[in-house]
């Protein structure tokens, strides 16, 4: 009696033994299978965060420095039905298009200098050199290679003559890109706007 219950415990030990090794196998499979048991404890290098475009402002500068534009201005002048006449644009000249006339050709580009940019020529940068408000008026003529550019006098004298190296800058230039004019005077009444002005 006592050696079949012996019997009984060594099997009944077995098979409690039995059971827990199958319940290990089973843990360290599902551990691995989580990741939570050494199998899974390989590790891979960090994944880089995603780059993104850059959002600081151009550095074109387009906003700064209207010089690119109004440059932009100056290629489009070209063109055989086309004169150019010349504003400024920040501290330099440069020029802008406009149809041919068909005569009076040095008349027509001091009264087109007179009127000023086009509102697309001052938004892209060019500046004229007579106020909206002067009508100044000039009566322009050609002998030889000099050109002579007379102003009518006004009431408004000292403030004309006091802006006059600003006047003549782009007529001096505008005229002498004509072929054949050499020589350039800008006149006060009759009188050499240098001279009676100081400021040139």
């Amino acid at each position: 009696m006592a050696r079949r219950r012996t019997v009984c415990l060594f099997v009944a030990a077995c098979a409690a033994a039995s059971l827990s090794l199958a319940a290990c196998s089973d843990g360290g499979s599902e551990g691995a299978t989580r990741g939570d048991g050494p199998a899974a404890s390989t590790s891979s290098a960090p994944t880089p965060p995603p780059t993104t475009a850059d959002s600081s402002p151009s550095s074109s500068g387009a906003d700064d420095n209207p010089g690119p534009a109004c440059a932009s201005g100056s290629k489009a002048s070209a063109g055989a039905s086309r004169v150019r006449v010349w504003f400024f644009c920040g501290p330099d000249l440069q020029p802008a298009a406009r149809p041919s006339p068909d005569a009076d050709l040095e008349q027509y580009l001091v009264d087109e200098l007179i009127s000023g940019p086009t509102p697309r020529e001052q938004a892209a940068g060019f500046e004229g050199s007579f106020s909206s408000d002067w009508g100044a008026q000039a009566r322009v003529s050609r002998v030889g290679e000099t050109v002579r550019v007379d102003f009518a006098p006004r009431p408004d004298r000292q403030r004309f003559l006091a802006s006059s190296s600003f006047l003549i800058k782009p007529i001096e230039r505008t005229l002498k890109s004509l072929p054949g004019v050499r020589s350039v005077v800008v006149l006060y009444d009759g009188e050499d706007l240098c001279e009676i002005s100081d400021e040139c």
